[in-house]
């Protein structure tokens, strides 16, 4: 099975191979994340389409690829057991699982209820939403609402700089505000507990490949430094836009100023929102740190996609998330 470079986007012909998360020999399962590719617009991830051993990597980190270059071939005669074995299990209904192992299975059945509660509504506003929404992704989302559509799930405050050019944007000009997200209704919240704003980050982080070079690791671990570094920080916020980290960016008077209209950092324009209030107690949860964070996000928009487009309900999609979730974790 080749793997090849996939559609990168609009006016977007070449990447460069970042990050390989498998080596020659390793066996991969289908939807395992292979590697990373980067662009100047967009990081895009490259997962397994078939399952096997990986039997070649063709292009190295650091090289340029075009779309649909090949990137490795997966060996589907090899063994991979393991991976087969974990493929194999069927995906049980959720009400089937729900409280009939432990104790501590019957507590987490008001948590599985909720899931599900939460994906009807993400159905039913994917429904009145663009198509681009079935993508999933932020850079696709982020177009259609600059094209005037209607848009789920915009990450506003990273996007703001592009949202406001009134060269590309139907939405700039003052057009757009930006503040939390509404509520919900009272009565989507199972335990009966007080609604809030959700905001759940922190899965993610910077990681330095174990199978590098001393010299690699000592390179990466500096420019991982600079990169959030305040001055670099700084510079990405006037430019691109970008969402600043460090506290002591947000307290320059520069950007303070920049806060208000008119305004020469328009990802400024969200800060009231997003750090004033959204990232702030009971709003925001840090969540737990995911070794295998690339894998969880492609269950996670698999599943959901699969969902907007009315291939599966709102019950198969929290259980097929389940037990991929278990399986990655040898739970």
């Amino acid at each position: 099975m080749d793997i090849r470079v996939p559609t990168l986007g609009e006016s977007v012909s070449e990447a460069t191979v970042a990050t390989w998360f498998k080596k020659v020999g390793d066996p991969v399962k289908v939807d395992e994340m292979l590697c990373e590719l980067e662009t100047d617009k967009v990081t895009v991830e490259v997962p397994a389409t078939a399952a096997g051993v990986l039997s070649e990597i063709v292009a190295k980190e650091g090289e340029t690829v075009g779309v649909d270059a090949l990137l490795a071939t997966i060996d589907e005669r090899a063994d991979a057991k393991p991976a087969a074995a974990k493929a194999a299990k069927p995906a049980r209904p959720l009400q089937e699982t729900a409280g009939k192992a432990a104790p501590a299975d019957a507590e987490s059945a008001p948590a599985h209820e909720q899931s599900i509660e939460i994906m009807k509504h993400y159905k039913e506003q994917a429904d009145v939403s663009h198509p681009d929404n079935l993508a999933n992704g932020t850079l696709q989302l982020n177009s259609v609402y600059q094209a005037g559509k209607i848009a789920m799930q915009v990450q506003y405050h990273e996007f703001a700089a592009s949202i406001e050019d009134e060269k590309t944007s139907a939405a700039a000009g003052g057009k757009t505000a930006y503040a939390p997200c509404p509520k919900g209704e009272a009565s989507w919240i199972k335990n009966g507990g007080p609604a809030v704003n959700g905001c759940n980050c922190g899965i993610g982080g910077i990681g330095i490949n174990g199978n590098a070079s001393e010299d690699l690791k000592r390179a990466a671990y500096i420019f991982a430094i600079y990169s959030v570094s305040k001055n670099n920080q700084l510079a990405v916020l006037k430019g691109l836009g970008g969402t600043p980290t460090r506290k002591s960016v947000i307290a320059d008077p520069e950007v303070q100023k920049a806060r208000k209209r008119p305004t020469n950092m328009p990802n400024a324009l969200t800060f009231d929102a997003v750090y004033d209030y959204g990232i702030k107690d009971p709003h925001f949860v840090l969540g737990p740190k995911i070794p295998n964070s690339n894998e969880y996000h492609q269950i996670m928009a698999t599943e959901a996609q699969k969902l907007a487009a009315g291939q599966i309900t709102a019950e198969e999609c929290c259980a097929n998330i389940k037990q991929q979730l278990d399986d990655l974790h040898d739970l």
